[in-house]
């Protein structure tokens, strides 16, 4: 380990993402939860867990856990867009809308958090926003072929 506990973090949350990756997610769920107890004070280990349970299927953990991030990194567009996606497999439409459009005004410069916002628009069925946010992507990425693809296609 070393004596940095962010970096200690964020290669312990690579770990638990290549449990995901490898689809073990009641392995990468228990790590989580140790991570969590570890490091509860970082955004970063709270927005793996919040994405382990919406894996899982668990969108109202994944809320809880996406709003521990949010409190401890206030309007971080990713943390967001997993609040937004809680939120609407939660059945909270309304709420999700409001969370994902703060998410789109803050991503930014960042192509794929655009291209994941355009996603989630199109899911809710906003396809205008959905059509916006994928076309920026776009424009940030010309050389990413999916990014135009879903523009063309108008998500």
């Amino acid at each position: 380990m070393s004596s940095d506990p962010r970096e200690d973090a964020r290669r312990a949350c690579e770990s638990v993402l290549r449990l995901v990756q490898e689809g073990q997610l009641p392995r990468a769920a228990d790590a989580c939860r140790a991570l969590t107890a570890r490091y509860p004070g970082l955004a970063a280990v709270w927005a793996v867990a919040a994405d382990i349970s919406l894996k899982r299927g668990d969108a109202r953990a994944a809320l809880s856990q996406a709003r521990r991030a949010l409190a401890l990194e206030p309007g971080r567009p990713d943390l967001l867009l997993l609040e937004a996606q809680a939120l609407h497999r939660s059945g909270e439409v309304p709420a999700a809308r409001a969370a994902l459009d703060a998410a789109c005004r803050g991503s930014g410069a960042d192509a794929r958090l655009q291209h994941a916002i355009g996603s989630l628009y199109s899911l809710m069925g906003f396809h205008e926003q959905a059509l916006a946010a994928a076309s920026r992507a776009g424009e940030l990425e010309p050389s990413r072929a999916q990014y135009e693809f879903n523009r063309a296609a108008g998500l």
